[in-house]
C-alpha cells in the first residue's frame, strides 16, 4: 500500500473521522469497515490504478440511477449497502451499468446469505470472473464484458461453498 493511503487509513482509524472534499468531518466508525477490510480495498484500488470509485449504501436505489444517467463511469465499485438480496442486486445492477470493462466490483459481507446469493447470481449469469480477495468476507469480481444476454437468459445459481462463514466484523 502506498504511504499516502496508509497515512489516510491511520488517521481515519485513529480519529474515527473522515473528511469530505470541502474539509467537513464526519464520523466513520463504528459503522465503517474493519481496518483489515479497508486495507484490502486500498490494496485493490492501488493495484488496479482505479481512479473513479463508488461505495454503495442507503438510499442507493435512488442515487445510483441518477449517477448513471449523468454518465458516470467507474473503475471500481464496492457494494456494501443494505444487505438484503434485492437491495444488493439493485446496487450491483446500477454499479454494473457504470463499471468499465476490466473494472472491479467488490461485494462486502459475503458471510450473509443474501449477499452470497447475489454474488452467486452474478457469477452464474453475468460476464464477471473471480479475483483473489485477501479476506473471505469479500468477493472481488472483474467485469469481462458487457451484458450480451438474450432477453430470456437465466442460469440457476447457488452460493459457493464457504460463503456462510462466521461474521468477521464490520457492516
Amino acid at each position: 500500500m502506498k504511504p499516502a493511503a496508509r497515512e489516510l487509513l491511520d488517521r481515519i482509524y485513529a480519529t474515527g473521522k473522515v473528511e469530505d472534499a470541502e474539509g467537513a468531518t464526519r464520523d466513520a466508525l463504528p459503522a465503517g469497515l474493519p481496518r483489515e477490510h479497508a486495507e484490502e480495498l486500498a490494496r485493490l484500488v492501488v493495484e488496479e490504478g482505479a481512479v473513479r470509485t463508488l461505495e454503495t449504501g442507503t438510499p442507493s436505489e435512488t442515487a445510483l440511477p441518477r449517477l448513471g444517467a449523468e454518465g458516470l463511469e467507474l473503475d471500481f465499485a464496492l457494494v456494501d449497502g443494505l444487505h438484503l438480496f434485492d437491495h444488493t442486486l439493485v446496487d450491483f445492477f446500477y454499479a454494473d451499468r457504470m463499471l468499465r470493462d476490466g473494472g472491479l466490483v467488490v461485494f462486502h459481507d459475503t458471510w450473509m446469505p443474501a449477499v452470497a446469493q447475489a454474488v452467486a447470481y452474478v457469477e452464474a449469469n453475468r460476464a464477471y470472473e473471480r479475483v483473489r480477495a485477501g479476506d473471505a468476507a469479500m468477493a472481488v469480481l472483474r467485469r469481462t464484458g458487457g451484458d450480451e444476454r438474450a432477453w430470456d437468459f437465466h442460469r440457476d445459481f447457488a452460493p459457493r461453498r464457504g460463503f456462510r462463514q462466521r461474521r468477521r466484523g464490520g457492516s
